[in-house]
């Protein structure tokens, strides 16, 4: 039973890794959709509403966005090494630290999770509402650049969320599972000792 638990675990902890890296990769790559079916079309990023395409400047808007998400994701990334280096995934019997780097990962993930959906979201109306899909369809036949009409980038985090919830709830099920597994043993031994008495 513990070795299958242990495997298990081991899982789960790569798991949560996965979903830290997915969520960094994700991160430094967010924009570029936006980016490479509007650039050049504002030649001054100091006067946004000069453009050739109006919409573009949300490209310009998403910056101070993609800068916090590429940081926040590397806290996540940074707190899920931190599982391995406290052996959460290799311990029997978890101890304080192993308690408080699975909450801290939990509290950090689902927060960090809650702000960058708010964050794509209106981003992704604002996209949809205030992109001028035909004059960027003219840019792009005109400079060669990709026509982007869908937010399938965007969307793309449903799934980054979507695996690093599991994650938590895995890491967390895990630990619940644990606690019960190590009572059980104590209260076996217990019962072996007053037994043998």
């Amino acid at each position: 039973m513990y070795k299958k638990h242990l495997k298990l675990q081991k899982f789960i902890c790569l798991l949560c890794v996965v979903a830290a890296v997915l969520c960094f990769v994700y991160s430094l790559g967010i924009i570029t959709d936006i980016y490479e079916s509007t650039k050049g079309a504002i030649r001054d990023p100091e006067k946004l509403d000069r453009t050739k395409i109006p919409g573009a400047e949300i490209y310009y808007h998403m910056q101070g966005f993609n800068k916090e998400f590429v940081s926040r994701s590397l806290t996540v990334l940074l707190l899920s090494c931190t599982i391995f280096l406290t052996n959460t995934h290799a311990r029997r019997k978890y101890y304080i630290s192993n308690y408080v780097v699975i909450g801290a990962y939990s509290v950090v993930t689902c927060a960090f999770i809650g702000w960058y959906h708010a964050q794509i979201e209106a981003f992704k109306h604002q996209f949809l509402t205030t992109m001028d899909f035909e004059a960027m369809r003219e840019y792009s036949e005109m400079w060669g650049t990709p026509y982007v009409d869908n937010t399938n980038l965007l969307d793309f985090h449903y799934w980054v969320a979507g695996l690093a919830i599991v994650s938590v709830v895995a890491l967390l099920g895990n630990m619940i599972w644990k606690i019960i597994l190590v009572r059980n043993e104590k209260k076996l031994i217990k019962a072996g000792e007053e037994a043998a008495v």
